[in-house]
């Protein structure tokens, strides 16, 4: 599927091809809800977990038990938001909410890298802040990204804090030291009539490389039904690679192998906005060899929107699913049987994985005229495909990230 863009907020994506789809059996979640404009969808952490699975021998019996890391410590930070002000809160490892520890835009997304945290302040603030230690009383550094800049995602390469500016066409390299632009990544071959390629989420990969989806829509649509991925060198600079991946590309790290990406993307309505667009697919990018793998899951397949696909380190996966209006999640085990479980008149805003095998989903109010159901943060379990208590707080939940703690 394609994320729903809010003021020119990333938009899910994908790619088109074939698959089919295995067994679906549908599980209830949560309950259905009411209209409300969407949720900032922000870019998702991209920060993958490097633990895998060693086990080398050769038994052919059903394993059982899980690979994941439920001593790391974690905590969530997500921002909130009511569409006039903002706010940025954290849930600790065992669910428990600190609401409005730091003030944020009404439209903000939140990333951590290496244990710190960015918060990129949108609707017309334009500025990155930076927290350490999980010290939100103050950021240590902040600087601004221009006027209608419009920062999407920061990443951390060749010693520098890169920063995806979704109405411009470069990306700003920033000193962590000083908060002064140092350098800028040339986009402008990719700019559709807009001016831009709408430069969105981005990823270093453990080849060193930084790896940047472009969107590039015009009017929240696909300019001419292509949509960019490319690798760029932290030390020249320079775009070094380009995959045409299809219209409004969006990207997670694959939890099972941090080389690897889970790519989805797609325009989101149809022509007359009757339904969905099913020009999206679930394909996977090696960056050991910049390849794309067979593609798993199409849209038409599915029958609906396919959004973000994240999971465990031990190849559990959960994916969004949505026709416009109504919610689903997929949830995919190793061996690639599939259950559908329904969520309802429901938006997802954002979805992460934690080290300890869970997924937590940002859901909010969606578009319906139905019964709104229990909104705000919710820890999925992608074995059982079932949701935990929602964590809810005074504003309404968006963007999330998980913070490794030391």
């Amino acid at each position: 599927m394609s994320r729903i863009p809010f003021s020119l907020n990333m938009v899910w994506s994908h790619t088109p091809a074939v698959a089919t789809l295995a067994a679906v059996s549908a599980v209830s979640l949560l309950s259905a809800c009411d209209p409300k404009v969407a949720d900032d969808t922000g870019t998702g952490d991209t920060d993958a977990d490097t633990d895998t699975d060693t086990d080398t021998d050769t038994d052919t019996d059903t394993d059982t038990d899980t690979d994941t890391d439920a001593d790391v410590n974690y905590t969530i930070v997500a921002t909130t938001t009511d569409y006039s002000v903002g706010a940025l809160v954290t849930i600790s490892k065992d669910g428990v909410l600190s609401d409005n520890v730091a003030p944020a835009s009404s439209d903000a997304g939140v990333r951590s890298v290496a244990g710190r945290v960015y918060v990129m302040n949108r609707s017309g603030e334009n500025t990155v802040q930076r927290f350490e230690e999980m010290d939100f009383s103050a950021p240590t550094l902040e600087f601004s990204t221009g006027d209608g800049s419009n920062p999407h995602d920061v990443a951390e390469c060749g010693g520098a804090i890169v920063v995806s500016l979704y109405a411009g066409d470069s990306l700003m390299v920033v000193d962590g030291r000083t908060g002064l632009q140092t350098a800028s990544v040339d986009l402008s071959a990719f700019n559709d009539s807009d001016g831009s390629p709408e430069p969105d989420g981005m990823y270093v990969a453990p080849n060193g490389y930084l790896y940047l989806a472009m969107n590039q829509l015009e009017s929240y649509v696909s300019a001419d039904g292509s949509g960019t991925i490319a690798k760029i060198d932290c030390s020249s600079w320079q775009v070094v690679g380009s995959w045409d991946v299809g219209p409004n590309p969006f990207f997670q790290v694959d939890p099972t192998n941090p080389a690897r990406l889970a790519v989805t993307g797609g325009d989101y309505y149809n022509s007359d906005y009757s339904g969905p667009e099913l020009d999206g697919a679930l394909s996977y990018f090696d960056t050991t060899d910049d390849s794309f793998t067979t593609t798993e899951f199409t849209e038409v397949s599915l029958g609906m929107n396919l959004g973000a696909v994240t999971g465990t380190p031990d190849g559990y996966r959960i994916a969004t699913l949505d026709d416009g209006y109504t919610w689903s999640l997929l949830c995919i085990a190793p061996d690639g049987t599939t259950t559908m479980s329904d969520v309802g008149e429901a938006y997802i805003g954002s979805m992460e994985a934690t080290p300890d095998g869970k997924v937590w989903a940002s859901i909010g109010a969606g578009y319906g005229m139905g019964t709104p159901p229990t909104t705000g943060f919710t820890p999925l379990d992608p074995v059982a495909c079932s949701a935990g208590n929602a964590v809810s707080a005074a504003l309404g939940p968006s963007s999330i990230t998980v913070a490794i703690i030391p």
